[in-house]
């Protein structure tokens, strides 16, 4: 793994998730270089009953019970392998 990609979310709205999603997809880094850390950060409902991480060979859903950005990145940070991270908003 060279790098995290990282999608700290609350309530996210899901067609612009699923955008997002659609674009890591498509972009030219093999999937084998990198790894995707998606943060639920308590979301109702929880990411885990609707979110399709198919096509990420090295995807995770982790969920933050302490509210906020802060500790949703706080916790992304902790969970990645590698030292090169990026940060992608959900809502852009």
């Amino acid at each position: 793994m060279k790098l995290s990609v990282i999608i700290c979310t609350f309530n996210p709205r899901r067609a612009y998730l699923e955008r997002t999603l659609a674009a890591l997809r498509a972009q030219s880094l093999p999937a084998t270089e990198w790894e995707l850390v998606v943060v639920d950060n308590n979301s109702a409902p929880p990411l885990a009953t609707w979110l399709d991480l198919t096509g990420f060979p090295a995807a995770r859903l982790v969920t933050e019970s302490a509210q906020g950005f802060t500790p949703a990145l706080i916790r992304s940070l902790r969970e990645v392998t590698t030292e090169l991270c990026v940060l992608v908003h959900d809502d852009n």
